[in-house]
């Protein structure tokens, strides 16, 4: 009967510990997959994100591009408005880290 608790009791802790390394080999799976070089349109991201926080308001205009004063819709923008503050205190090794589980 005791050793029945006990091999239950070791099953447990196997699936436990099988569960915590599968979740820590993904983590580290996604940071290593982090380390490319970073998405061109980040700093897109980061500009226009810093443009809604500074002003309050959506961009509607293209205020970074060549061609001025057309209309323009900003799709990504929920991007911008998240990644920004994540940069302004994190920095670019903490916005690598807090979005690196988000590849997956």
């Amino acid at each position: 009967m005791t050793t029945q608790i006990i091999s239950r009791v070791a099953r447990g802790e196997y699936w436990l510990k099988a569960c915590v390394l599968s979740v820590l080999i993904t983590y580290m799976l996604a940071m290593l997959s982090s380390l490319k070089a970073a998405d061109p349109d980040l700093w897109g991201y980061l500009a226009f994100g810093r443009l809604f926080w500074q002003s309050k308001s959506f961009p509607y205009r293209d205020v970074f591009s060549y061609i001025l004063n057309l209309p323009w819709v900003y799709h990504e923008w929920l991007t911008g408005v998240i990644f920004y503050p994540l940069y302004q205190t994190l920095g670019s090794a903490g916005l690598r880290k807090t979005a690196a589980p988000t590849i997956l």
